[in-house]
């Protein structure tokens, strides 16, 4: 009995050991692979949330166009239209889809204070319709012409905690009368 203790001289320890390392390595590869693919895809959520906030602005304005009231000087296509050329800045928050101004540092679309979201609208051209009358064409009633008020709107959606943007910008026309004809 004695011999055979002296033989092994510690092979089972040599043996363990070895067997420790390599679940040791497979645990730390497992793990690093876990962390990269956390960082992926809070990585892929928050640039949905980005842009998702950039179309959020988008559909803002959009929304605001569809009740256009030219009495309205906080009304964005109103404001757009009686002063071409002037760029017209919206904040969207949690509790506002209009609000005036560009965003502070305190505005924020969510609750979490993570995305900021923001627009700015310009009027980029106005076109009377050429089509004949009663046909689609430019005059609705006696002297009265419809007018194509071409829009461009910039919008961009912001997570300053992960230093990531999104911008998308949207061009469209609304018709309306023509503002001269009053």
């Amino acid at each position: 009995m004695s011999y055979s203790m002296r033989k092994q001289k510690g092979a089972a320890l040599l043996v363990s050991l070895m067997i420790l390392v390599i679940i040791s390595l497979i645990g730390i590869a497992a793990m690093r692979t876990s962390l990269f693919n956390a960082k992926i895809s809070t990585s892929a959520k928050a640039s949905t949330m980005v842009f998702e906030g950039a179309e959020t602005a988008i559909s803002a304005v959009f929304k605001e166009g569809r009740y256009v009231d030219l009495l309205d000087p906080g009304q964005i296509f109103a404001s757009a239209i009686s002063a071409p050329g002037v760029i017209i800045d919206r904040c969207v928050t949690g509790s506002s889809l209009y609000k005036p101004g560009a965003c502070t540092s305190v505005d924020f679309l969510d609750q979490r204070d993570l995305v900021k979201s923001g627009s700015r609208t310009a009027v980029v051209g106005r076109e009377l319709n050429a089509g004949a009358a009663g046909e689609g064409g430019n005059r609705i009633s006696g002297a009265n012409r419809y007018v194509y008020f071409q829009f461009a709107t910039a919008a961009k959606g912001e997570m300053p905690v992960l230093n990531i943007e999104q911008h998308t910008i949207q061009e469209f026309a609304l018709r309306g009368l023509d503002v001269a004809d009053f």
